[in-house]
């Protein structure tokens, strides 16, 4: 057997009675540890690691657990006979609170337990050659491995204590940081616009945008085409004029992305966030998108849940390629009417019509005699036009829900579908061919379905005064800031403004009724023999008139003027 370590006992040896409570007070410290140092493997594992305190009815368990360790490595382990078993060491009361070494040569278990000398005795009261042997042992190693702890204990403490310090005051500094920057946000106002920036642009501009393309303005280039000319680099070229054309110039000092981030990262999540949005639109009205297209409703069902296998679905592949096709074609069926492929019509099919105008205008404009919401995008961002990126990206996202792939990407998961690409290729077509007629007749037919029942004229109305609105309250500001002189002479201009506008309505009056009369009195052509004249026409263009006169002067009255004038 290996020789013990001076005032220590082997655990099998020490009686189990003696680790019980016997009303005694006072507490020790047990110390477990191998006599081998060259056998790491003998320690319990973790306890080395922490200092436990235990109490009562723990102790027995702690033993017990040691016991057994020992009993299966001697049945175990063939070379148990090398391994030493694990032993105790018994510490006098008011050692109790002695932490951690940070070194520890043996396994520390700090054990609450009334403990005095004659409870560690043999049955017979006779004290143990071991605990004569532990009566014997110097406590100055045991002293000294106190104060070393404590010493370092207060190092640590100190140590700990500046580490909060400086946590505390990084974490100041950067909330301090977030405040400064969400100032300069609120001073430029930026994050109040950056929605409805990002849904025009992704409506109208672009279907995928990144970081990247927030950079300095390119020049100008006079030729349409030239974006698809020169690659990748071109058309990402386009989108950044796009974002300087559509976001206000005040704001064009934070575009570029190298000098300012925040704007392009905030832009780019909603621009996706819309995206995101729309494609679920489109999928969950996929029944009234495809109206007409034979679809079973049952298919379509089926369809329509989140995991199940579109792959098999012969009714939806038909919809993405043609007979002869191996594979989904860029000119899939579904764009085109009564799905044949005729090219003159590709993006006539009416699913692609109603996933713009869903675009625009949201599900509920689908219904029959629906109005667009007065809350919906294409009221809220004035879309009042369809684009070549809009048509293009109804037509690439449609073929998209009705694809295999589930989530948006540029290359489809599943399909391997160039999606970007596609939506390049349809844009190219419509700008290539912009002065062709089929095209033009597919900008005309997309107009009249998309904008059926919306008041495009009302919200030009809207924009017009509020435009005079604004020009007023800057000419008030002005009188404020001048002095009497330039007010009278601003409010004299203005009076002769109105005078002459009066004048040109009163003359271009006076010319169209005497239009009338001349036609008249030239004998035109009676119908029904009633003396009906028939100057449709002219009474048609005579309005016309009237009204282009009537807007002309619309400007010289104010929102000011007319509440005076409703007030007298």
């Amino acid at each position: 057997m290996a020789q013990r370590r001076p005032g220590t006992v082997n655990v099998r040896e020490l009686p189990l009675s003696a680790l019980l409570s016997r009303g005694h007070g006072g507490c020790c410290l047990l110390m477990l540890y191998a006599s081998l140092p060259e056998a790491p493997q003998s320690l319990p594992s973790q306890a080395c690691q922490r200092l436990c305190l235990y109490s009562g009815s723990h102790v027995a368990t702690w033993v017990r657990e040691v016991r057994r360790r020992n009993q299966w490595r001697e049945e175990n382990t063939p070379e148990a006979g090398s391994l030493a078993p694990l032993r105790v060491m018994i510490l006098p009361p008011g050692l109790n609170r002695l932490p951690m070494l940070s070194t520890p040569p043996w396994i520390l278990a700090s054990l609450r337990h009334p403990v005095v000398a004659d409870t560690m005795a043999e049955p017979n009261n006779e004290p143990s050659a071991d605990m004569a042997e532990y009566n014997g042992a110097s406590r100055a190693a045991l002293l000294q491995a106190l104060k070393d702890s404590q010493v370092e204990n207060g190092r640590l403490r100190a140590e700990n204590a500046r580490l909060r310090d400086e946590n505390s005051n990084l974490t100041a500094t950067s909330t301090s940081t977030k405040k400064r920057r969400g100032q300069t946000d609120d001073k430029l106002g930026y994050k109040t616009h950056v929605i409805g920036w990002a849904k025009k642009i992704l409506f109208t501009r672009a279907l995928l945008i990144d970081t990247s393309r927030f950079c300095e303005r390119p020049n100008p280039s006079a030729d349409p085409m030239a974006v698809f000319e020169g690659g990748d680099d071109n058309h990402a070229q386009s989108v950044t004029t796009a974002l300087y054309e559509e976001i206000p110039p005040r704001f064009h000092e934070i575009l570029d992305a190298s000098k300012y981030t925040n704007l392009a990262k905030d832009f780019v999540r909603e621009h996706g966030d819309a995206r995101s949005t729309l494609i679920s639109n489109i999928r969950k009205n996929l029944p009234a998108i495809l109206q007409g297209c034979s679809i079973d409703s049952s298919e379509l069902g089926q369809f329509l849940v989140a995991n199940a296998d579109r792959s098999n679905s012969a009714a939806f592949k038909g919809l993405l390629q043609f007979p002869r096709d191996k594979k989904p074609t860029l000119f899939a069926p579904i764009l085109f009417p009564r799905l044949t492929q005729v090219m003159t019509d590709i993006f006539l099919g009416p699913p692609v019509q109603r996933v713009h105008r869903l675009m625009y205008y949201g599900p509920g404009s689908l219904v029959l005699g629906n109005k667009p919401a007065s809350n919906s995008n294409g009221v809220k961002l004035h879309l009042k036009t369809v684009t070549a990126s809009s048509i293009a990206a109804s037509a690439t996202l449609l073929r998209f829900v009705l694809s295999v792939d589930k989530e948006w990407s540029s290359t489809g998961a599943i399909s391997k579908i160039t999606w970007e690409e596609d939506y390049k290729s349809y844009l190219k077509m419509l700008t290539e061919n912009s002065h062709a007629d089929h095209v033009k007749n597919i900008f005309k037919v997309f107009g009249q379905f998309v904008f059926s029942g919306v008041k495009l004229a009302n919200a030009a109305e809207e924009d017009a005064d509020e435009g005079v609105e604004s020009e007023i309250a800057d000419a008030m500001q002005r009188f404020e800031l001048g002095d009497d002189a330039d007010l009278a002479r601003g409010t004299a201009e203005e009076g002769a403004g109105r005078v002459e506008g009066r004048l040109q309505l009163e003359t271009q009056s006076d010319e169209a009724q005497s239009g009338v009369d001349e036609a008249r009195g030239e004998g035109t052509e009676v119908v029904g023999g009633v003396g009906e004249v028939e100057d449709k026409p002219r009474e048609e263009e005579e309005m016309k008139l009237m009204s282009q006169a009537l807007r002309s002067l619309k400007p010289l009255v104010g929102p000011h003027e007319r509440r005076v004038a409703r007030r007298s």
